[in-house]
């Protein structure tokens, strides 16, 4: 019975609202006017109403004469831009200023009307009564009203008699009923007695027990939470950040600083001060990955620092602003901070909303550095003063949620622990007994932080039934479990058949739901099994919608999926989570910095922490943008990484192939830039391995000049050939990690050509070339137009659909994006004219005409001359899996998870393990 149903029931009792044989011999009525005799009464009624129907959708309401207009009122009041009608009994039949129905109402035969024009065609309209017995008169007043053009969904009744079936009835009709009060004729008739006991002796106790409502139902469990919580007191000060700089901790007499940022999704209603707000500047570059840079005025050494986060923005979604949010608290951790509290919208309490993601979100900010969350409600607005922080909230654990008052539902708790009525963990699959206790584990772990008593947690919901420990047989096999994510999924396709040529046993399964709502499909069995993540950071650009979002977003929902999908399947006992992340999360991280002095966080080594604390064992990834992105990433606690040398194997293809047909000459490597330098100069080794002398010994270098790091048109301006020049019989591979727009390595190869030469070709290993598909096919086609022979990728990025010819451009983007073609046509000629033509010597609109025409005849050669390089198999060798058999045991902190054990286990470590598993409530059998 929720908190609202039984403090009306307690009011009725006391103001003797039950009436015997009323209207007629043997029935108990409520009359409910004795209720609105005091504001306290009113004020209880108006609550309950407004929080039953706040989440219903409507346009207007419409009472039912006579007690009706009690409610409706009550609601038109709440919402000033609603409009309130009245549907009243008739007074004159036939009477051509109202539409008029007949009806059987509970206890009599009638009529009710409605004035003329005043129900409008298309409206929901929400009905509300103060009782429902048949739904005679609730059926007439909706046949009314839809007779004049409305629509009714929804009908509210203070009061429902269950004995007379009306919900059945008016779900029929397409209505669903809402009612505060449910009563069985048992009900009211013991309802009648309490209140007659009660009038002889008043200051007894109310205490009843509905025949509608189990006893379950009635027992609640009641707390009060602080809104602030404490996830990291015993935080050492004494870490390195990123350059190496230890922090102390000041001394106990130093004043600390406080100081307060925001992030981009703060609401307008805060009123917040600009000075403030500039602190934090936000940016997605067009990789997808986004930074938090922090104004380099803003000293944070031993200050504390409140984060405040909100999620509103015409631009970006919640996930990116947490992001956004994650990256600020690990940029003032590095900074130096002393403390960090964060402020979080209730939406992510752990109790509240008990879901893995808001489990997985505390240990992420937990990770960041942050010392305390606190969750604030509708009311907060940004500042988080001492009345704030030291604010209670109350949480009722009962049968049926009631957010207004902060309730949970006993089952939906007992359903997301995976745990039925009839005692059966969800399907009694090893994945699903696994993932109730470690569920339960992390559960109890968080509410304890609530400083909730959860001790008798598992009386309350199981009652004695709950199994007090479960057994892990010895798993001797275990297939390895591949699991496709959003982004990429024909590479995961690819590395699933590579590990199965090796002679593994894979499942691939595809992941369902995306971003925090990503789920491992029920089927799969994770228990003890090798689980391998394929996960790109970019969608594949035939998906237009898909594109739209990540061209907002970024990749953030995509590194949320990965952590979320990783956290399950540690729920479900995997024994080690591999992630393949093609193309690391945060790669270009170098590009955050937009000061000389500015400061930011160590981003892709936060990202390492918070893949390791949602559950990656390893990450391998291909050919880092910077050696330190992988070095600095992965070298926390247990999580390992590594990396495939992709430029070597594609190059190493690419020169087989020249060498297998006729040529003159020697192959040049190309560095386009200083940046590219390094990793030129080690793929120069392994080819003179391959081609001996018929590699050249000189390299080409080219110099970038780049405005700063905001800069992403850097442009090539000089080659230096050296003292050998350009041979036009000579091969020129131009190599590089990513391309994003391909205008860089234009330049290179209109370099190239100007000094002669001829055989060119190009191998890129990061697609990120704009996912605008239209875009994409022109930028491909610039390389062959200014003449590349080939192009080279890898499939760590989709490359999407390549266009057949110049029509076949046009026909499929018009159709795509429902354009007429001429404006398709008209958008192709003018990125010509300012990507290309702009350059020519000539201006004469004949030649660009001329030249315009060329370049559309290269359409047709995109399918034979960009070569895509599967990295399959190199993934698929950097995958760690081991044929032993894993054990499962609980640790001394409640965590749940699998040991590896040698081969040769000596007995009494064996017996040890044995107890202690014993004792967490774990067993193994072997």
């Amino acid at each position: 019975m929720n908190h609202f149903m039984q403090q009306l029931i307690d009011h009725i009792i006391i103001k003797k609202a039950f009436l015997n044989n009323y209207p007629k011999p043997g029935v108990v009525f409520l009359a409910i006017d004795a209720l609105f005799n005091d504001s306290v009464s009113r004020k209880l009624i108006s609550d309950a109403v407004i929080a039953a129907t706040k989440d219903v959708p409507f346009d207007s309401i419409a009472g039912i004469a006579s007690r009706g207009y009690l409610f409706s009122g009550m609601i038109a009041n709440r919402f000033s831009d609603k409009g309130e009608y009245f549907i009243q009994k008739t007074k004159s039949r036939g009477d051509s200023h109202f539409v008029q129905i007949d009806t059987q109402t509970e206890y009599s035969s009638d009529s009710f009307q409605v004035l003329k024009n005043t129900i409008q065609k298309g409206k929901k309209y929400l009905l509300m009564d103060d009782l429902i017995a048949t739904g005679g008169s609730v059926i007439a007043a909706i046949k009314l009203i839809r007779a004049c053009g409305g629509e009714v969904n929804s009908v509210f009744a203070m009061t429902e008699l269950l004995d007379f079936g009306a919900r059945e009835k008016l779900k029929r009709e397409g209505v669903e009923l809402i009612s505060l009060l449910k009563f069985t004729n048992q009900d009211l008739q013991k309802l009648l007695d309490i209140q007659e006991r009660h009038e002889k002796n008043p200051t007894a106790p109310i205490t009843y027990q509905l025949a509608c409502h189990t006893k379950e139902e009635q027992e609640l469990m009641q707390f009060n939470m602080r809104r602030l919580v404490d996830i990291n007191s015993n935080k050492s000060k004494k870490k390195y950040a990123k350059k190496g700089v230890l922090f102390t901790a000041p001394t106990e007499a130093m004043l600390n600083p406080s100081i307060d940022l925001y992030n981009q999704g703060c609401p307008k209603t805060w009123n917040l001060d600009s000075k403030k707000m500039d602190r934090n500047n936000f940016k997605i570059f067009s990789t997808g990955d986004s930074f938090s840079v922090l104004s380099p005025d803003v000293e944070m050494t031993g200050t504390n620092v409140t984060i405040h986060i909100g999620l509103q923005h015409t631009n970006y979604s919640p996930l990116v602003l947490l992001h956004e949010a994650l990256q600020l608290c690990r940029t003032v951790y590095e900074q130096g901070a002393e403390s960090i509290t964060v402020a979080i919208p209730e939406q992510f309490h752990p109790a509240l909303h008990h879901n893995d993601f808001n489990l997985l979100l505390m240990r992420l900010f937990k990770i960041s550095g942050v010392n305390n969350i606190y969750y604030y409600d509708k009311n907060y607005t940004g500042t988080l003063d001492e009345a704030h922080s030291e604010a209670m909230m109350p949480l009722t654990l009962s049968q049926q949620s009631d957010m207004e008052h902060y309730q949970i539902s006993r089952k939906d708790l007992l359903d997301y622990l995976h745990f039925t009525k009839d005692l059966k963990i969800f399907d009694s699959s090893l994945d699903a007994e696994v993932m109730h206790f470690t569920r339960k584990s992390y559960l109890n772990k968080a509410w304890s932080k609530l400083d909730l008593d959860h001790t008798d947690m598992d009386k309350t919901l199981f009652g004695h039934r709950s199994p007090a420990e479960i057994k892990i047989p010895e798993i001797k096999t275990q297939a390895h479990v591949l699991l496709c994510c959003s982004a990429n999924r024909p590479l995961a396709e690819n590395i699933a058949s590579s590990l199965r040529m090796r002679g593994e046993v894979v499942n691939l399964f595809q992941t369902q739901g995306k971003g925090e709502l990503a789920a491992i499909p029920d089927e799969a069995k994770i228990c003890g099994a090798t689980v391998t993540i394929v996960q790109a950071t970019r969608p594949s650009p035939d998906d237009m919608e898909a594109v739209k979002e990540y061209q907002k977003n970024g990749a953030a929902s995509y590194f949320f999926e990965t952590a979320m999908i990783a956290r399950q399947a540690r729920l479900r006992g995997a024994d080690k989570v591999n992630l393949i992340n093609s193309y690391q999360f945060g790669a270009r991280s170098d590009k955050a910095e937009n000061d000389s002095k500015g400061k930011t966080g160590a981003y892709v080594q936060q990202n390492g922490m918070l893949l390791e604390a949602s559950g990656v064992s390893q990450v391998i990834t291909a050919e880092c943008h910077d050696a330190h992105t992988l070095s600095g990433s992965y070298t926390h606690k247990k999580i390992k990484s590594s990396a495939i040398s992709a430029l070597t194997i594609m190059s190493t293809q690419i020169v087989k192939d020249w060498m297998n047909h006729p040529h003159h000459g020697q192959l040049r490597l190309v560095t386009p830039d200083e940046g590219a330098a390094k990793r030129t100069k080690e793929l120069t080794v392994q080819l003179q391995a391959i081609l001996g002398k018929q590699l050249c010994e000189s390299r080409i270098l080219g110099e970038k000049q780049r405005d700063s790091h905001q800069d992403d048109s850097a442009l090539i301006n000089t080659l230096h050939s050296g003292s050998t020049g350009i041979n036009a019989n000579d091969k020129y591979l131009i190599t590089d990690d990513e391309t994003a727009t391909g205008t860089t390595l234009c330049q290179a190869v209109m370099n190239l050509k100007k000094q002669g030469a001829n055989d060119i070709t190009v191998a890129v290993v990061h697609n990120n070339m704009p996912l605008d598909w239209l875009e994409r096919q022109l930028c491909l086609a610039r390389f062959l137009y200014l003449g590349v022979n080939d192009l080279h990728f890898s499939d760590t990025q989709e490359m999407g659909t390549l266009a057949k010819s110049y029509d076949d451009m046009i026909d499929t983007y018009s159709h795509a994006l429902q354009l007429p073609k001429l404006e398709v046509e008209k958008q192709v000629f003018a990125w010509f004219k300012k990507n290309i033509s702009k350059d020519f010597s000539d201006q004469n609109e004949a030649h660009i005409t001329q030249e315009f025409t060329q370049f559309q005849s290269l359409f047709n050669q995109l399918g034979s001359r960009i070569i895509i390089h599967s990295l399959a198999d190199a993934f698929a060798a950097k995958v760690m899996t081991r044929a032993c058999t894993p054990h499962f045991y609980a640790s001394d902190k409640g965590t749940l998870f699998f040991q590896h054990q040698p081969a040769q286990v000596k007995e009494e470590k064996r017996a040890l393990e044995k107890d202690r598993t014993q004792v967490q409530g774990v067993k193994y059998e072997s």
